[in-house]
């Protein structure tokens, strides 16, 4: 009976659930993207307990410190804490939210009783420009904040047909939610007194006070955003300012622009060319005269046009006007537009173009003798292709990589793209083609990105090797950005690469100055765990150990997750004898990365030091399973062997080690000690031999063959020459002693 009585609501929902589930079908294998690292992904807010009462209550010690939005965020936190970082979970949360809001979207306009409600709920669902808003982790507010603005305005028609005040108090507290899911929705009170002419022309005192909550809530909310955006970019930034007449200029163009992506979705940009239009030009003000003729019209007029297109047009006015340009976003230094901005603006543009759609494609039902409708066919056809272009649009938001190709290729142009690209090839270890779009973004960068787009190149220069270059794009970038701790930290490693260790230091110690105090930073800062990681290889090169021991403390401190930190701490302790203390930093070090080849050989080095050669001996094991060409690791193998009198297996790790090197002095050496203790004295004799001839500078080579010489061979000339010539490289124990018992007279 349900069943039967709900079959149109319960086939329409199948039917949207199933097209957007096919749609969004790309996101099951997509990671993330820009905003996403630090807006969620590497919060550590989102994984600590307490981390929902700091959302709400202390959003300035959170990564979405840049708007207040803690609804949004709430939902990324319970997340977390039920799947955990789970990218496929992250991103279907996303569709599930968009696919309510499409649901939400037509039970509303079938309850206004508007022709085409579920054609313009599918239109919504499907079409690409929602796709940025969807696809794109960090852009989930976009899509909770919908659930909620959907959710007002029919509480909204409610009270108004029922005029019961329980649902003005539920209309007002959808509308607090919508607000601290994403502050944009602040044009809802604008909207609510559009929707009010609809129903009804007159007015009354009551009608407006009713309202002025509303209104009251709305400006509160956009003074937090104000200041939060001002608090995370400044007021004052010159990168983003417009002057008056540029701001009408834009506000002209951007309703149309917004338009146009409607009515043709086609090319969709995650970045979109950012315009410079030539003030002295007057094709730009054209837009502008169109849209203020068109404002005109719609205020004069609006009774006798349909009421449907006056609506329309009015509620896409409101929703587009914090976009249009008059005020401070971010996102200006990108772009004046982007496609998440029209996810709530598209909806009355969707509601006149259906509407459109419906009369069109009824003129083709006319047609006589078809087996079904014309225009059955045609919205078949429509949706279907809308289907499979939102498909394709969320498959370039599979990685960052897929997304700066894809705007690249559409913008060959986009400064941020190739940058990004050259950061991406650079983590890739890719430098050619990482030098490659650094450059061309250098070429077209604006002057405020310079530094950056000049750092990303200096880190491609550093991977092929090319220091000189690499050190002058890091001069470049801190003589335009002095506060860039990136750029002294890269510039840092440049020098330690260059054994430069004393600029190394004041690089790193310059990084630290000017580097928030904070674990997730973003150019020009970096993380400061990484520069105390960096920082402390240094002194540990220069033998501050105590000093390099507190960076690899403070570093961990931080970050306690990074093997490498674990791996150098353990160094210092091995080298300050603290060997139990090493194995544990060196155990840890595995534990987060169990292919680390330096940690297993390091930790064997341990145990061969404490005398635990079979713990010794399997930690070597796994090296040369790891790692089948380290010669090191067959030498020391060997003298595990050695200790443990398997002579014959030694033998065969230093045949290794020397087929692998045949110009590697210590595998001679340890063989030949090895032959001594077999008692095989030629052999010995013969890779001491060519030990000192691959190295003639190392004095205990002559040494031992000398002792060789005389103890075995009785040859007391070859003897005494090898001591003396140990004697001009600097050990003369053994030549002088051989003279006391007047064994080598006149040497």
């Amino acid at each position: 009976m349900f069943f039967q009585k709900h079959s149109t609501l319960l086939l329409g929902t199948f039917l949207l659930g199933i097209s957007i589930l096919i749609a969004y079908f790309p996101v099951n294998d997509a990671t993330f993207i820009i905003d996403d690292e630090g807006f969620y992904i590497e919060d550590p807010i989102m994984s600590k307990p307490d981390g929902l009462k700091q959302i709400w209550l202390n959003p300035l010690e959170t990564n979405g410190m840049w708007s207040y939005v803690p609804i949004s965020r709430t939902t990324f936190w319970i997340e977390r804490q039920i799947w955990g970082l789970n990218f496929s979970v992250t991103h279907w949360i996303n569709v599930f939210f968009h696919f309510i809001n499409s649901l939400l979207l037509w039970r509303l306009l079938h309850y206004l009783k508007i022709r085409g409600a579920w054609l313009i709920g599918m239109g919504f669902a499907l079409h690409p420009i929602q796709v940025q808003s969807v696809a794109w982790i960090a852009e989930r507010r976009n899509v909770v904040a919908g659930v909620f603005f959907i959710l007002s305005l029919w509480g909204y028609f409610h009270f108004e047909k029922k005029q019961k005040m329980s649902w003005y108090f539920i209309t007002l507290g959808l509308f607090l939610c919508a607000l601290l899911s994403k502050s944009a929705t602040i044009m809802l009170p604008p909207v609510f007194v559009i929707c009010r002419f609809w129903l009804r022309s007159t007015w009354s005192r009551r009608d407006f006070l009713r309202l002025l909550p509303f209104f009251a809530t709305a400006f509160a909310m956009g003074l937090i955003r104000i200041w939060f955006e001002n608090r995370s970019f400044g007021a004052g930034n010159q990168e983003l300012t417009l002057g008056f007449l540029e701001k009408l200029v834009l506000g002209g163009q951007i309703p149309f622009f917004y338009l146009s992506k409607i009515v043709v979705p086609n090319p969709l940009i995650f970045i979109y060319p950012k315009w410079n239009p030539d003030l002295s030009q007057f094709s730009v003000y054209l837009p502008l005269f169109s849209l203020l003729l068109l404002v005109s019209l719609l205020l004069r007029k609006y009774r006798q046009w349909s009421r449907e297109i006056s609506v329309g047009l009015g509620i896409y006015a409101v929703l587009i006007f914090p976009v249009m340009g008059f005020f401070h976003i971010a996102w200006h230094k990108f772009s004046f537009v982007s496609d998440h901005w029209a996810y709530l603006p598209s909806i009355p543009l969707l509601i006149l173009l259906v509407q459109g759609f419906i009369v069109l494609f009824n003129q083709f039902n006319l047609i006589k003798n078809f087996p079904i409708r014309p225009s059955t066919v045609l919205w078949l056809i429509l949706f279907i292709g809308m289907l499979f272009l939102t498909q394709s649009q969320v498959s370039i938001y599979k990685n960052e990589k897929s997304l700066w190709l894809a705007t690249a290729a559409d913008d060959p142009n986009s400064w941020e793209a190739h940058a990004d690209l050259g950061k991406i090839f650079f983590d890739e270890q890719q430098f050619d083609l990482a030098l490659k779009h650094a450059d061309r973004s250098v070429s077209i960068t604006q002057e405020h990105t310079t530094a950056n787009v000049y750092n990303t190149r200096g880190n491609a220069y550093a991977g092929l090797l090319q220091y000189d270059l690499a050190l002058q794009d890091y001069n470049r970038t801190l003589a335009l950005k002095p506060n860039h701790s990136a750029a002294y930290n890269n510039r840092g490693n440049v020098h330690f690469e260059l054994n430069q260790y004393d600029q190394a230091l004041q690089d790193y110690n310059r990084a630290l100055a000017v580097n928030p105090k904070i674990k997730i930073a973003t150019e020009p800062y970096t993380n400061p765990d990484l520069i105390y990681y960096n920082r402390g290889r240094v002194l540990l090169k220069l033998k501050q150990y105590q000093a390099a021991l507190d960076d690899f403390n403070q570093s961990l401190a931080i970050n306690p997750d990074v093997p490498d930190a674990y791996y150098r701490r353990g160094e210092v302790f091995f080298i300050l004898k603290k060997f139990q203390r090493a194995l544990q930093d060196y155990t840890r070090t595995l534990d987060l990365n169990p292919n680390h080849v330096n940690a297993y050989f390091n930790r064997g080095t341990t145990f061969f030091r404490l005398g635990n050669f079979q713990k010794a001996l399997d930690d070597f094991n796994k090296v040369i399973e790891l790692h089948p060409e380290n010669i090191d690791s067959y030498n020391v193998r060997g003298l595990i062997y050695i200790k443990q009198m398997e002579y014959a297996k030694a033998l065969e790790d230093f045949a290794k080690a020397i087929a692998l090197n045949p110009k590697n002095p210590a595998s001679f050496q340890n063989r030949a000690n090895l032959y001594l203790l077999m008692k095989q004295y030629t052999p010995a004799l013969e890779d001491l031999n060519q030990a000192i001839q691959i190295n003639p500078e190392q004095s205990n080579l002559y040494n031992q063959r000398g002792t060789l010489q005389m103890i075995v061979f009785k040859n007391q000339h070859s003897a005494c020459k090898d001591w003396s010539q140990a004697c001009t490289k600097g050990d003369c124990k053994n030549i002088l002693k051989a003279r006391q018992k007047g064994d080598c007279p006149g040497q």
